[in-house]
Parts: C-alpha cells; sequence; structure tokens
C-alpha cells in the first residue's frame, strides 16, 4: 500500500478520489474501508508539496471517537522501527515451535525429553503450561 501510494504521488502529487482509487486498485486491505487511507494519501500528497505543514502536525490521543493515529508511523514508513526480530536483549531467551508432521491426528504421547536435552534448551513449554 504503501509502496503504490509513493508511486501514485510521484506521477500525481495532488490526486483525485479517483485517481487513488485507480493507483491503489491491486492493493488488498481487509482492516479499513480505504476511506482513510485515500485521506491519508491525500493528505501526504499535501504535505510532500508542503514540507512545514507537514512538520506542524501532532497526533492526536484522546478519548473514545477521536481518530486513531499510529504514533510511530513515519518511523515505520522510513524503516526505521524495530521489529521485535530487530530486538536483542542481554541473556535474551529464544523460543520456537514444533508443529506437528501430521496435519490430522489424534495426539497419543508428546516426548520432550530429546527437547529437554538439547544443548541451550532451559525450558520446554507445554500446553499445561498454559492457563486456560
Amino acid at each position: 500500500m504503501i509502496m503504490a501510494s509513493k508511486a501514485l504521488l510521484a506521477t500525481h502529487p495532488n490526486p483525485t478520489e479517483e485517481e487513488i482509487r485507480e493507483g491503489l486498485k491491486d492493493n488488498i486491505c481487509r482492516c479499513t474501508g480505504y476511506v482513510q487511507i485515500f485521506e491519508a494519501v491525500q493528505q501526504a500528497g499535501e504535505w510532500l508539496q508542503n514540507p512545514r505543514a507537514a512538520a506542524r502536525w501532532k497526533p492526536t490521543i484522546g478519548a473514545l471517537g477521536t481518530p486513531a493515529v499510529l504514533v510511530d508511523g513515519a518511523l515505520s514508513v522510513q524503516g526505521r522501527l524495530p521489529y521485535a526480530d530487530d530486538i536483542y536483549k542481554p541473556n535474551m531467551l529464544f523460543g520456537a515451535i514444533r508443529w506437528s508432521d501430521h496435519p490430522y491426528a489424534k495426539i497419543l504421547l508428546i516426548d520432550v525429553s530429546e527437547a529437554k536435552a538439547a544443548p541451550g534448551v532451559v525450558r520446554v513449554v507445554g500446553a499445561a503450561d498454559v492457563p486456560g
């Protein structure tokens, strides 16, 4: 969505809603009705033409009914927002999931003795360890 919007704004700096619809037609998003996306693309076009207006923008954070704003959106689209995979802490542990080799089967026994004995393994977590 972001790359398509950037390409659209490169050729249509002040796009109409119809141009935005056409420019984003190959992008599918199930999380919205696209209204906010169209408004964001129009806003981005305005800010590209007037960077001082963008610099004055501040996120609105408030009660129910206040438009939601991704406060770290700029970092995200610039590729500077760290993802969980980018974070390393001293003595940090890593987890792994072992999926079944069989897509449909009755589980009779789960033997975790080899996993517990593997080098570096601190703990094996199973269904009994998860409340609910």
